[in-house]
């Protein structure tokens, strides 16, 4: 996950070889993918975290701790740079998340892991225009396009933060009946109450899609 380069100075001139001490460590963050199949709980807490806060995009920062057997390594003040979630008719849900990050360091503990069962595609409720629809395949990304390059004279970043518009997209597959018909041939049309609802009976997460607008695309023949 560490993106550092070494700066290197020029070597004497008359030398073919430069010198260990013409090199040092430049700036770095800490950044990459992974992917889960999310319980309610989890899907929540990271949803949450995904969403910017306000008209200034503020997200919450957050650490992670990983165990690679030989030495736990603890990331410090991640944030999601883009947060996929996707499903389809009889499976599960799958999370994955771009993460990014300021330091990270070995001097954590892993505590015990609460298990649950997992987010299953039977969870979801979509709601477009305050009509449910029966849909078969759901993609919601959430991309804050976080700059990575905001080190200053500084090592590390000293911010994080989205560097410009956060549009989150909405891909869905409907069955097609009457109430999916109507979708069809709609001209950039507004739908102002739109929720898509994930409930495992013990969680509901709830994201709201204040504007959802839908091009004209025809149903595959």
């Amino acid at each position: 996950m560490l993106g550092s380069p070494l700066i290197v100075r020029d070597g004497l001139r008359g030398s073919l070889w430069g010198e260990a001490a013409d090199v040092r460590n430049g700036p770095y963050y800490y950044g990459g993918g992974m992917t889960i199949q999310p319980t309610g709980a989890w899907l929540k807490a990271l949803a949450i975290l995904a969403v910017p806060n306000g008209a200034n995009g503020a997200l919450s920062d957050f650490s992670a701790v990983v165990d690679r057997s030989y030495n736990v390594i603890t990331y410090e003040s991640l944030k999601i740079n883009t947060f996929t979630l996707r499903g389809s008719q009889g499976g599960i849900l799958d999370l994955s998340l771009d993460l990014v990050g300021k330091t990270a360091n070995t001097t954590g503990t892993v505590g015990d892991v609460t298990e649950g069962a997992p987010c299953i595609f039977s969870d979801c409720t979509l709601t477009i225009g305050n009509t449910a629809y029966e849909v078969m395949e759901i993609e919601l990304v959430i991309p804050n396009n976080l700059r990575t390059d905001r080190w200053a004279n500084n090592l590390t970043l000293t911010d994080i933060a989205p560097a410009g518009l956060v549009i989150p997209t909405l891909r869905t597959v409907l069955a097609y009946n009457a109430n999916s018909a109507a979708l069809w041939n709609t001209t950039a049309t507004q739908f102002n109450t739109n929720t898509l609802v994930i409930n495992d009976s013990t969680t509901t997460t709830t994201f709201t899609f204040g504007a959802l607008q839908a091009p004209r695309e025809d149903p595959p023949l």
